[in-house]
Formats: C-alpha cells, structure tokens, sequence
C-alpha cells in the first residue's frame, strides 16, 4: 500500500487527525503554508477543504473524468465531538437575540475551522445540517461573514429533522441565523434553505435546489410560509420556491419597516411581532385570482354610496329610466332603417356638449 508521502501529503504523525498543506494547490495560493489539508492517519483518507481534492491509501485520488451520470458518493462530516459555545460566542449570539438554550437546542458550537476566504483557521461557529440523527453536512461562520459548508457533503435543510410528519405547515428562511430566530420566537417547524439565495446574476441554478427532493418536506397536504429576506436575491429565491412548491400552497411574509429578514424583526422588535409576521402571511399572489382585500377599497365605497350614476342622455324623458355610465355595456337593438344610428349619434353630441366627453 502507497504512504501519505507517495502523494506529496507531509504529515508529523502516525496517528489520529492532523493537518498540514496541501500538495496540489497550497503552492499556487497567497498564503502556501496554511494547513488546509484534513489528514486521518488511522483511516489513510484526506480531504482538502480549499480545492476539494480527497483520497485515500488504498484507491488513491478520487477524481475522475468519467461524464457518465452516477449518484453523487457524498462526503459526510466528522462526528461532533463538543457542543460547547465560548464566552464571546454566547455574548454575540445574544446580541443578535439568539439564547444560549436556542443555540444549543439547534446544535449550534464552536471549533477551530479553516476557512478559505481568509485562507486562515479561526474559531468558528458550526450549524450542524441532520437528517434522521445522522450527521449529512455542517456550516461554518467565522470573522465577518466568513462562511463554508463541508467539502462534498450533500447539501440538505437546515433543520430538517425539526419537521414532524403532523406538520401541516413548513417554514422556509434564508439562513440559519433566522431558523434560530423563529426558534427563539417559539416556532419549531421551520427550516433554511442550505446555500442562501441566488445571485441575482445567476442564469441557471436548477442544480441548487435539490434539497427540495426530501419526502420529509413534501405531501399532498402540505402548506408552506416563505419567510426569506426582503432583498432581491431573497425574491427570487422567493419565486423559484413557490414555482416548484406550488404556489397555490405557498404563503408569503412581509417583514415590517426597515427589517430584512426575521433576525432583523426579532433585534428590533421583539419574538411576539416576529410570530405574529409568521402567523399573518398572506397567500402567495396568482395571476388572475384576487381576494376580498384587493377588492375593499371599492367594496365599502359601494356600500356608503352605492352605485355611480351616469350622466344625462340630453333628454328628460329617457333619462328616468337610462343614464350613461362608463364601463357599462348598452345595446341599442331596433329593426333595420328605425334609426338607431341617427339617434345613437344624437345622444353622443348631447354627452359631448354636456358632459365634455
């Protein structure tokens, strides 16, 4: 069997899970002596969270030129060995209105990471992704909006074993942030979509929205609340859920004055009003359907005032029983040469003279 050295992996020990660079990429980077190369020395596997490059003794590279499709042969992540949350992560959590029991509820720790936009290992949080109790995938956020999921792990909700099979709503959300905030809010049923919202230059991301083939999620009575951020990537992410959802199944929020997204609602005013937004989403609008509420305005004013009356015919006699109003449809009927021109043509000159038309 090959050795670690036989593939350009240094490693300083012969047990355990070390890190060190990584031979096919750390060269042609900024920062070349960063460890991001996750070495197992017990299992012989590796996995650079960088380039995504994995291996093992046995096989070698996994990397492949076959075009043929095939299952994807997912990566799951390393067991969680704490669930501990530091000092400073627990104050800037609670900063954000998030609890240390919400946070520990949703599985939420820290552990060193490397995280490639920094090209750095940091202490980051983790939101661990479950499906059934295993765990699929996790995120990491570290620094200012630094974020990574685990390098080939499936992408799923966040949240996902939170949906019960008695659920007959489910709460989508944009990040884990505020899957934590209705959390917080007293809301269980609610998860986040795992890779945030499309770039609004984004031509084609059908490929992203493979989460939605969970059965857990789907069913024939089945309602869903799209509560994602009010920006433009958060709308159309908005639209490309409902369209494959359903949008006659489909509710959508609106967050109040100067929030974005249901963390913003929950800093600013509370979990009561952040429930409440939940509570009062309205159906998601079709082309051509409309609700009492689009129609009120003129509904009331029918109801005080009723009906417009037209404007006078010109003559006296006619006007007791017919008026002309517009957006209604008359017909003038009579047998051929009676003279229904000359007079439709001496009503119109009597509404022009009279009325301005």
């Amino acid at each position: 069997m090959k050795t670690f050295h036989d593939f350009g992996i240094e490693v300083t020990s012969n047990t355990g899970q070390v890190s060190t660079t990584c031979p096919e990429c750390s060269n042609q980077r900024r920062k070349k002596n960063v460890k991001c190369l996750s070495v197992n020395t017990d299992e012989g596997v590796w996995c650079c969270h960088h380039c995504g490059w994995t291996g093992t003794l046995k096989v070698g590279s996994q990397r492949t030129n076959n075009l043929h499709w095939r299952k994807p042969q997912y990566r799951k992540p390393d067991p969680v060995s704490s669930s501990g949350l530091t000092e400073g992560s627990v104050s800037w959590l609670e900063g954000r209105g998030i609890s240390e029991t919400t946070a520990k509820d949703c599985g939420v720790h820290v552990k060193e990471v490397y995280m490639p936009q920094s090209e750095e290992v940091k202490k980051a949080f983790v939101f661990p992704y479950y499906r059934d109790g295993e765990l699929v995938n996790a995120k990491y956020r570290a620094g200012k909006k630094e974020f990574r999921s685990e390098v080939n792990a499936e992408r799923i909700l966040y949240g996902l074993d939170d949906i019960k099979e008695d659920d007959k709503t489910i709460i989508f959300v944009e990040g884990e942030m505020d899957k934590l905030s209705l959390w917080e809010a007293g809301i269980r049923n609610c998860v986040s979509v795992p890779d945030g919202a499309p770039s609004v230059d984004s031509k084609d991301y059908s490929s992203k929205f493979d989460f939605l083939n969970e059965p857990r999620i789907n069913g024939d009575d089945r309602m869903y609340v799209l509560a994602v951020d009010n920006d433009a990537p958060g709308q159309m992410l908005q639209e490309e859920l409902a369209r494959r959802l359903g949008k006659e199944v489909c509710s959508r929020v609106t967050w109040p004055e100067g929030c974005k997204d249901a963390n913003d609602v929950l800093m600013e005013h509370g979990k009561k009003l952040l429930a409440e937004c939940i509570e009062h989403a309205e159906p998601y609008p079709i082309v051509g359907t409309f609700t009492t509420g689009d129609l009120s305005d003129q509904l009331i004013d029918l109801y005080e005032n009723g009906l417009e009356k037209g404007v006078s015919t010109g003559w006296d006699s006619l006007d007791a029983h017919y008026l002309v109003r517009p957006g209604c449809f008359s017909v003038v009927t009579g047998i051929p040469g009676s003279g229904k021109s000359n007079w439709l043509d001496a009503m119109m000159v009597n509404i022009a003279k009279r009325h301005g038309w």
